[in-house]
C-alpha cells in the first residue's frame, strides 16, 4: 500500500453524512479517512479492509468524493493532502475522529481520546507528551 511505503498520512474529511442523535450528544458529521487504491487493486482492498471490522473496516464510500460532501481532495481538513496519480481511486473509510468531532462539539470537561494517525489512549496530555494539538474545528 502506498501510504506505507511512502510514509504518506492519509487524510481525513468531514463529511455531508449526518449521524444519529444520543440524548447527551447532538448529531455531527461522519469524519473519514481515504486511501487512494489503484482502479484495479480496488474490490482486493475493500476485500481486506473488510476483514478488520474494529480497524477502519468496511469503506463507507467509494469513488467520487463530491457525493459525500468533499469538494476538493487537495484541500485537507486533517491530515496532508493526498498525491493523487492517474488511474487512483479513493477509497473512503470510517475514522475514530469522527468521536473526537462530536465530543469536542459537546465540550466535556475530560476527554480521553487518541490522537489522530496514532492510536494510543494515554493519561497524558498533547503537551505533556510534546505533541502539537490538533484542532477539529
Amino acid at each position: 500500500m502506498r501510504l506505507s511505503r511512502h510514509r504518506e498520512v492519509s487524510e481525513w474529511e468531514k463529511t455531508h453524512s449526518r449521524l444519529l442523535s444520543s440524548k447527551q450528544l447532538n448529531t455531527g458529521e461522519m469524519v473519514v479517512t481515504m486511501r487512494l487504491f489503484p482502479g484495479d487493486a480496488v474490490a482486493d482492498a475493500v476485500r481486506i479492509m473488510s476483514r478488520f471490522p474494529r480497524a477502519h473496516g468496511t469503506p463507507v464510500h467509494i469513488g467520487d468524493p463530491g457525493e459525500i460532501g468533499i469538494e476538493d481532495l487537495g484541500q485537507v481538513m486533517f491530515g496532508e493532502p493526498p498525491v493523487i496519480r492517474d488511474g487512483d481511486v479513493p477509497v473512503f473509510t470510517p475514522c475514530g475522529v469522527t468521536s473526537q468531532a462530536v465530543a469536542q462539539a459537546a465540550r466535556p470537561d475530560l476527554m480521553i481520546a487518541h490522537y489522530p494517525a496514532h492510536m494510543l489512549v494515554a493519561d497524558l496530555t498533547c503537551e505533556q507528551m510534546g505533541i502539537d494539538k490538533v484542532s477539529l474545528d
